[in-house]
């Protein structure tokens, strides 16, 4: 029985062990929970053993250390920096089937990134977010000597092996006018007026007019998008009357009000990812309607993938709090949330969520002191790192500006110190506790 036992955990080349096509199909079913001690260690590894180590695996040895590498919460960083670089498909592929599992790492964007066709078609078969979605389908073009993307989209569909075509409605925003065509003929009537009029429109500039009006001849769209396209089409300039018609399907205004009227945070959410892809929100208008009227649902709504980051930036108190890895969208995404409070992750201890800011970049030994709030848990978390070996240097560095700033300020005097020690156990009723330790020290 110890001997079947090892034989299932050890992952060497035999005859039993199943290809990587096989093995994504099992990753889906949750067998990446197989025991494998090398690869446990190169997780935990610095680039220099990853370099000298994962040759000696075999060929199986990257997309083997691909699938092992996903049953980890927060994504091994120098394991994923070896296999993005070495581009071994068989790795790429385990990687994009599945990506779910490094959302929060940011290592789907890197994976859109290669700009690989195996890749992008693996990552729009399985729910990635919507911007990285268009980021695919908005580089594929036709007739570049083999079939684009776009082509090999169309012809798994149409061969029925899913409902949808990969990547979805997000086709319609694309340059590929046969799926965009396809998805017109199939859907018509049953998509929204903004969606009609976004395929009409890249029909017409990706396939031609003549191709437009064959398909408006066939009654295939609805009573308005077709209205449209033969006055669009009758027009000296067809392009210029379906922008126009779009432009005043999805003006601002129009979103307001459908806003002001969600009747849950669900459906807030679907009114503004629902929009045509491609086809952005004017987040100016929405910013003026919330400073005069308080939008319902607008944390959810901020929330949403692909909010710009200034959009974000000014309203960062709204941020869900950041994990050790930070939030998505870059450093000062994290920093400025990082002034609204940190330490409040049910999922995650303080001292493991400020390590990882601090290993990652994310925030510095200053920003501990003067920009994280609140200081009550920044003072706990750098009392407890200077008892800790392993502690990040920039909590030293926090430490060392700590210790300046006690020294101008409280110093020896009594009646501050007494002031600090009332702020800290919530007897002063003027103080917040959401402060920085900068500001608890300033007497």
């Amino acid at each position: 029985m110890r001997a079947r036992r090892q034989a299932r955990a050890r992952p060497s080349a035999g005859p039993d062990r199943p290809p990587p096509t096989r093995r994504s199909r099992l990753l889906e079913r949750g067998d990446h929970l197989w025991d494998w001690p090398e690869g446990t260690l190169l997780c935990l590894a610095d680039a220099e053993v990853v370099d000298a180590v994962l040759p000696r695996l075999g060929p199986d040895g990257p997309w083997l250390l691909a699938a092992y590498l996903l049953r980890h919460d927060r994504t091994p960083r120098t394991v994923l920096d070896r296999l993005l670089a070495d581009r071994d498909p068989h790795a790429l592929r385990v990687l994009a089937a599945q990506s779910r599992w490094m959302e929060r790492s940011g290592a789907v964007e890197r994976l859109v990134g290669l700009d690989d066709p195996e890749v992008d078609l693996a990552l729009l078969r399985h729910w990635n977010p919507r911007p990285l979605v268009h980021r695919i389908v908005t580089r594929s073009r036709p007739g570049a000597g083999r079939p684009s993307l776009g082509a090999r989209v169309l012809a798994d569909w149409r061969a029925g092996n899913s409902a949808w075509p990969a990547g979805g409605l997000m086709w319609l925003c694309s340059a590929e006018p046969d799926l965009v065509e396809a998805i017109l003929e199939t859907e018509g009537a049953r998509l929204g007026l903004g969606h009609q009029l976004l395929g009409c429109l890249r029909l017409l500039q990706h396939g031609g007019a003549d191709r437009l009006a064959r398909l408006a001849g066939r009654d295939l769209l609805g009573r308005s998008a077709t209205t449209v396209c033969a006055k669009a089409l009758a027009s000296p300039d067809p392009a210029a009357v379906l922008r126009a018609r779009l432009d005043r399907e999805l003006a601002p205004e129009k979103l307001v009000r459908k806003l002001r009227r969600a009747r849950h945070a669900p459906h807030a959410r679907d009114l503004i990812e629902s929009r045509p892809p491609g086809e952005p929100v004017d987040w100016a208008a929405l910013e003026a309607a919330h400073a005069q009227e308080p939008l319902p649902y607008w944390q959810d709504i901020i929330r949403l993938d692909g909010v710009p980051e200034d959009v974000r930036l000014r309203h960062a108190a709204l941020l869900p709090e950041p994990g050790p890895d930070g939030l998505p969208g870059g450093a000062r995404l994290t920093r400025e949330r990082a002034r609204h409070g940190l330490g409040g992750l049910f999922h995650c201890a303080p001292t493991t969520q400020l390590d990882g800011l601090l290993t990652a970049g994310l925030l510095d030994g200053a920003d501990l002191v003067r920009r994280v709030t609140p200081a009550a848990r920044l003072l706990a978390y750098l009392g407890a790192a200077a008892r800790r070996t392993d502690a990040p240097p920039e909590a030293a560095d926090a430490r060392a500006l700590l210790a300046d700033l006690v020294r101008s300020g409280p110093g020896t005097d009594p009646a501050a110190w007494r002031r600090v020690a009332q702020r800290l156990t919530g007897l002063d009723p003027e103080w917040d506790p959401a402060s920085t330790v900068e500001a608890l020290l300033t007497v």
